[in-house]
């Protein structure tokens, strides 16, 4: 949806209802008792990330620039809570609604605050703070050594939860076997220890395809998409479902309502997995961080269609025009991909691991216009 003007006023709000301790709140608006608006780890963060969305997806930096000084207090914070150890709790909520699978309130924090001090050095660098950034990445670096020690004792996992392994995989915490052991935990549970199913919450639901698809498990990812057993984005539609549900057993015909203290059938958590939809079944991606790449003035199309659905379309109205992306798999195998690229924009593409064009290069850039690709295994 383009919708800067709703997030421009609600970004401001989550800045103007700050906690006692100046902290970004649990949620804005607050209709509760002031004493009850605390920090949390995941939902505070917003105050970091939402802003940096705004500059991914818009162009516009100038959120980022207004409140930079209450992302760098609320890390500095849980910093100072850590006693500069970068071990903190500040999970409120924890990985909300998992299955059967919580995951440690600091291992949650701890990660997280690693991850957004990463987030802030390059939001430093986009606003042209270089000693800034230097000093976010450092204490990132830092903090992600003390995180490796305590929870990766010889290179394995000790907290066993897909949403522990999501989280140090998603920012990028782990790396060399450290990281391939993470992977073949993830995907052992998953399909092993689950019968191919998820475990994970709010924190770590929306962070599953993609990682999956970032480590190459795109099968993988695919077959849990399209799970129609319990729990699952497919089983709510087995029972009816219409919107996206805040459990994923709010209803089922077996027995009734779930949870009637806190059970809504119209829920963001879940459905945050619409993003994997348009980044990579249609592989429509924003640029970088660059002035030319802003703002999808430069942007990249990476589709990964593996081999469950037949087609998928996708359009996405970028600040620079309409983007499109649908292909259709033939039955030789091969994939027809026609693509639009908007006036005043470039595209770069790349196409999945083991395909090729069926004929010709690929072009190191696509220009304004609509294109056609057939794609084959090769």
């Amino acid at each position: 949806m383009y919708a800067p003007e709703f997030y421009t006023k609600w970004i401001t709000d989550l800045n103007t209802a700050l906690t006692d301790d100046g902290c970004f709140a649990n949620f804005v608006p607050h209709p509760y008792h002031r004493g009850w608006r605390t920090q949390a780890t995941g939902w505070s963060d917003a105050g970091i990330i939402c802003p940096f969305v705004m500059f991914a997806k818009y162009g516009d930096t100038r959120l980022m620039e207004k409140y930079y000084d209450n992302m760098a207090h609320w890390l500095d914070w849980q910093i100072a809570r850590s006693g500069g150890t970068g071990l903190v709790s500040a999970a409120l909520y924890r990985d909300w609604l998992n299955i059967d699978a919580d995951t440690p309130e600091e291992y949650l924090s701890s990660t997280y605050l690693a991850g957004m001090l990463k987030l802030l050095g390059r939001i430093a660098g986009i606003l042209g703070r270089p000693e800034e950034k230097a000093k976010r990445e450092a204490t990132a670096e830092a903090f992600t050594r003390t995180i490796n020690e305590k929870y990766f004792p010889n290179g394995e996992l000790t907290v066993r939860t897909q949403t522990a392994a999501l989280l140090a995989l998603h920012f990028d915490l782990v790396e060399g076997t450290t990281a391939a052991r993470t992977v073949d935990f993830l995907v052992k549970d998953i399909c092993e220890n689950r019968q191919l199913h998820l475990s994970t919450g709010f924190l770590g639901t929306p962070l599953l395809l993609p990682v999956l698809t970032k480590v190459g498990q795109i099968d993988l990812a695919y077959k849990l998409l399209m799970q129609t057993t319990y729990p699952g984005w497919l089983y709510p539609v087995t029972q009816g479902a219409t919107t996206m549900w805040e459990r994923w057993n709010s209803w089922s015909d077996a027995e009734g309502f779930g949870d009637v203290d806190m059970n809504s059938f119209n829920h963001y958590a879940y459905g945050a997995v619409g993003e994997w939809f348009f980044e990579t079944i249609c592989g429509i991606n924003p640029g970088g961080d660059a002035d030319e790449e802003r703002a999808f003035r430069r942007f990249r199309l990476a589709p990964q269609f593996g081999t469950v659905l037949q087609q998928a379309s996708a359009r996405y109205d970028s600040i620079n025009g309409r983007i499109e992306s649908a292909w259709t798999r033939q039955a030789d195998g091969s994939i027809e991909w026609q693509f639009s690229v908007p006036c005043n924009t470039t595209a770069t593409v790349t196409l999945p691991a083991g395909t090729a064009l069926a004929a010709g290069e690929l072009p190191a850039e696509f220009t304004p216009g609509t294109h056609t690709l057939r794609i084959v295994n090769n």
